[in-house]
């Protein structure tokens, strides 16, 4: 049996935490294969959730923990005014992150998919980029 497991707020990591024995058994009843953590690339807001006690750096923590095996990092507000689809601020954000997530044990070749992507109008999550709004990303 395989179920998704998407840890995407601290309310959510909190009842985990809290129910620890009533989730560990439901954890344990399921392989969870993949997991999406979304980041925010807006200046500021990536070094705020990366920096040590972010959430970014504890949600990779307990997906690992939780034995992921495959993490899709989703690259969120890429249509930001701080970004407007920069290939050097995704690049910067995944070259930050990347060795955090190495020293966790995932292998960037086989366990790690970046994706660039817009929450707020669904660029790159339901609708296909724009090959002119982000000709770097194929």
């Amino acid at each position: 049996m395989s179920c998704e497991v998407c840890i995407g707020c601290s309310v959510l990591v909190r009842n985990v935490v809290s129910e620890g024995r009533r989730q560990t058994v439901t954890l344990l009843n399921c392989e969870i294969v993949s997991f999406v953590q979304v980041i925010s690339a807006r200046k500021g807001e990536f070094e705020t959730g990366f920096d040590r006690g972010g959430q970014t750096r504890e949600h990779a923590m307990l997906a690992k923990t939780a034995g992921v095996k495959h993490l899709v990092v989703l690259v969120n507000k890429m249509d930001d005014p701080t970004v407007e689809w920069s290939e050097a601020r995704y690049n910067e954000c995944r070259d930050k992150i990347m060795p955090y997530l190495r020293k966790l044990g995932f292998n960037p070749q086989k366990d790690l998919t970046f994706m660039p992507c817009s929450g707020l109008t669904g660029l790159g999550l339901k609708d296909p980029l724009d090959e002119k709004l982000c000709p770097w990303y194929r």
